[in-house]
């Protein structure tokens, strides 16, 4: 800075500035700058709007849109060999819009959810190119999978009969599959608990094949979606009905049933992940990479946003033994401490009050001694200089009272 300085002085100097406000200047423009918080040209679409909005109040611009304004660094590490992959294709995406939360229709007609959050977000890490198909059914999905009419879904699950034509990706969001009943129902702890029972569930759904093949006794009712499951919960016809937990929750909502609550949570968690058509292993590994560069906050604002759910759960009353005995004995252990510590407070303050009275009480006589005159003095005179009022001091001396002291010594005398 300060060889900058001296050459400006030298060479440029136009306007005859002083050494000192040249001084300043380099100062106020390194704190402008950023340089010290690693901003300093950094272009990024939080500034351009901010920009953008003010040459729009000034009247200078009109609201065009600034995509594709600013240029988008690839966040993966692809190999030529991937990237020349992505740019020959304009991958067609198929997905229901009946699916919330995680494929749905905004109030504005556009597509939103979990799954097109974190497709949105791959695609933008790997420069990925797609356009949406839109299947009134999820068996429509799997069939456009099947006869290569699509070539990827954004949100399903892994199964046998699945891998005979599809490619799946690692996950990015897992999920346990709930179970709903009627209010009157209790706690389900275990899905164990619905074997010989009618449970309702979306005919291919991934939470019907995980349940099959893991409780073979459950009496299934294979409905057409999670809203004819729940219809038939709601009319009696099913004891249960089974599907992700965001799903289950968000569509219990929206329906707006009264009558139907989740009551419990299965050991199986649903694996989130992306299905596409096997020809393309490439696009798997693209997919992959993309996934692995996801961070921990950018999977926080997803959930956040869509699996803010408010639901009735059961309680599990065989916990109650295990967790109500240690909790109860720790508030009774935070109450005695509780009790002892109030003793001790109140212990501390009568020996401060006893403190305060020796150090500012003359013990002969009992009267105040300088210790406290001299504070009460300096309280009267700022009342007298700040209101002008009358002040007066009086002193009462003995006289030879030292001889007293001297005779019968300062235990008597004072």
């Amino acid at each position: 800075m300060d060889e900058t300085i001296e050459l400006i002085l030298a060479k440029y100097n136009s306007q005859q500035l002083s050494k000192e406000h040249l001084q300043f200047e380099a100062t106020a423009l390194k704190k402008i700058s950023g340089i010290n918080s690693n901003t300093l040209g950094e272009i990024n679409r939080g500034k351009v709007d901010f920009i953008a909005s003010i040459y729009r109040l000034l009247g200078l611009s009109e609201n065009h849109t600034l995509d594709g304004l600013i240029y988008k660094e690839m966040v993966t590490h692809l190999t030529a060999r991937e990237r020349t992959f992505i740019e020959k294709h304009d991958f067609r995406a198929i997905t229901t819009d009946k699916c919330a939360p995680f494929n749905l229709r905004s109030s504005d007609g556009e597509l939103s959810g979990i799954a097109i959050d974190y497709w949105n977000l791959i695609q933008n890490k790997t420069h990925l190119q797609s356009h949406y198909l839109i299947a009134d059914a999820w068996q429509e999905v799997l069939d456009s999978l099947k006869g290569n009419t699509a070539d990827l879904t954004i949100s399903t699950g892994i199964t046998d009969d699945r891998k005979e034509y599809a490619l799946f990706s690692k996950p990015y969001a897992s999920f346990p599959i709930a179970l709903a009943t009627i209010n009157d129902k209790g706690f389900i702890s275990s899905a164990s608990y619905l074997q010989d029972k009618k449970v309702a569930v979306g005919r291919g759904y991934s939470a019907y094949k995980i349940l099959k093949q893991n409780y073979p006794d459950i009496e299934f009712i294979l409905a057409d979606n999670i809203t004819h499951a729940l219809k038939l919960v709601s009319d009696g016809k099913a004891f249960a009905a089974a599907e992700i937990f965001p799903v289950l929750a968000s569509k219990i909502g929206e329906l707006g049933y009264t009558n139907i609550k989740i009551s419990g949570t299965t050991k199986f968690n649903f694996d989130v992940r992306i299905m596409v058509r096997k020809e393309y292993p490439e696009l798997i590994s693209i997919i992959n990479k993309g996934i692995e560069s996801i961070s921990e906050d950018e999977n926080k604002t997803i959930h956040n946003k869509w699996i803010a759910v408010n639901y009735q759960q059961g309680t599990d009353y065989s916990l109650l033994w295990k967790i109500g005995l240690p909790l109860t004995l720790l508030l009774l252990v935070f109450y005695l401490w509780n009790i002892k510590l109030k003793h001790e407070i109140s212990r501390r303050k009568s020996a401060e009050r006893q403190l305060k009275h020796l150090a500012t009480t003359d013990k002969l006589t009992k009267i105040h001694n300088r210790y406290k005159i001299e504070p009460l003095l300096d309280q009267q005179l700022g009342l007298f200089r700040r209101y002008h009022r009358s002040v007066s001091v009086t002193f009462i001396d003995l006289d030879n009272f030292k001889k007293i002291n001297d005779t019968y010594g300062h235990t008597n005398g004072g």
